[in-house]
């Protein structure tokens, strides 16, 4: 078990007593690489919008060796369980994940939290170890963020300022607070009108304008919004008419290009793609095996709209909510089948039985919201980069032992072989001398 806390860890030991390795890695392990250190120099790391970038992560200051310790320690009495207990905060989730990816070698890594160090909350976290939260551990990240991109500057400000602090998080997160109020602020009320309605659980808008249309409603930022309008009498109207015909129907479904759902008296037209689309993830997905080990996960789906009506009615038509909803069904069936088996299985042996039990699982449920599922396929299972790069160098490191071993069986042949040679040729040269 590993605490941050040395006096922790020792009070723990006594509860745990005999057959526990009882740590503490006094806190950070590893952070932001600092400056001047390997990967200093990518100080704004590369990242996409809406996902957190994945810089190199480098020791803290002497943590390097107390853990190398740990886990020297760790596999000379074989152990294979870690059981990590850092703090129970959003800092101590990260440490916690960090460490994690550090003893990845290990068949098991579980996380366990208590609030009092007492013998019955040790057992109990012990009993309801979980899996690390990987929302907390992002919560954590964008605070480590923030503290370099933008605090470092803020500590460099207070000192010229000769202020006796300064909030390096707080102070661009009051930012964000202040920049927000006063566009808030600078933000002028346009009043409109618009109608909608429900017909068998759809929620359809009546459409007043279109872009080219004088009358058209636009915002601050000049979007179009063809369901507002500044007239009150049209608005009225448009009701008049909805009560009078109590009423609508789906007229025409055209078949080419698209699908085509059209409201008489309305006007309210939608278009859904016939064709095959494809939702591919923008990164792979981690999953667990049955050997509780982490592997990366990159598939995609094909599909396409086989009953628009259904369509609209369950996602209300937008691609996005049925990709997250085809994305959840598939995930969960990757969830379930890769923790039946091991990385063996699931890279080689068996991945052609999971994308048929994926494919049918997700086909069964899209079609109850009008989608088809044409095919699940596995594009790439990979371990993780921490744990590729460690089995790498245990590997380059068995080679270079298993080479070190050939070279000194191979000057001991040599020398022989010399000493063979020197003594035959002695025998020769006195031989001829006689």
């Amino acid at each position: 078990m590993i605490l941050e806390s040395g006096a922790k860890a020792k009070t723990v030991k006594k509860y745990l007593g005999k057959g526990w390795i009882v740590h503490a890695c006094g806190g950070h392990v590893q952070d932001l690489p600092s400056k001047g250190s390997k990967g200093s120099s990518k100080s704004m790391w590369k990242s996409e919008k809406d996902v957190l970038p994945d810089p190199p992560w480098g020791w803290t200051s002497g943590a390097e060796k107390k853990i190398k310790d740990m886990i020297k320690k760790a596999k000379k009495s074989n152990v294979d369980e870690v059981f990590i207990a850092t703090d129970p905060d959003r800092e101590g989730e990260f440490i916690a994940w960090r460490l994690s990816i550090i003893f990845a070698d290990f068949e098991s890594q579980k996380r366990v939290t208590f609030n009092e160090i007492t013998e019955k909350s040790v057992n109990d976290a012990i009993n309801e170890a979980r899996e690390i939260d990987t929302a907390l551990v992002d919560s954590a990240k964008v605070r480590r963020f923030m503290d370099r991109l933008v605090g470092f500057e803020c500590s460099r400000f207070s000192r010229s300022w000769k202020l006796a602090s300064m909030g390096r998080v707080q102070t661009p997160t009051l930012g964000f607070i202040v920049e927000r109020e006063l566009l808030r602020e600078k933000h002028v009320p346009i009043n409109y009108h618009s109608v909608n309605f429900n017909s068998d659980n759809v929620n359809f808008k009546i459409r007043f304008h279109e872009k080219n249309d004088p009358e058209a409603w636009f915002d601050d930022d000049r979007k179009h919004f063809p369901g507002r309008t500044f007239d009150g009498e049209l608005a009225n109207r448009s009701v008049e008419i909805l009560n009078q015909n109590k009423s609508i129907e789906i007229v025409s479904v055209k078949e080419d290009p698209g699908l085509y759902l059209k409201a008489p008296l309305i006007d309210n037209v939608r278009f859904f793609e016939k064709r095959i689309m494809t939702y591919d993830p923008p990164q792979p997905d981690r999953f667990i095996t049955s050997e509780k080990k982490n592997v990366l996960v990159d598939s995609y789906i094909k599909w396409r709209i086989i009953d628009p009506s259904q369509y609209y009615v369950s996602v209300n038509g937008d691609e996005r909510q049925a990709e997250r909803r085809l994305s959840q069904t598939v995930n969960d069936g990757l969830r379930a089948e890769f923790g039946k088996r091991t990385i063996q299985e699931v890279v080689s042996g068996e991945r052609s039985e999971i994308m048929d039990i994926l494919k049918d699982r997700a086909d069964k449920d899209s079609r109850t919201i009008g989608i088809e599922i044409i095919d699940v396929r596995l594009r790439r299972v990979d371990l993780p980069k921490e744990v590729s790069e460690s089995v790498y160098q245990r590997m380059n490191a068995e080679r270079k032992s298993v080479a070190n071993e050939l070279r000194s069986q191979g000057f001991a042949d040599s020398e022989k072989i010399r000493a063979e040679a020197e003594r035959q040729r002695d025998i020769i040269i006195t031989d001829a001398y006689r």
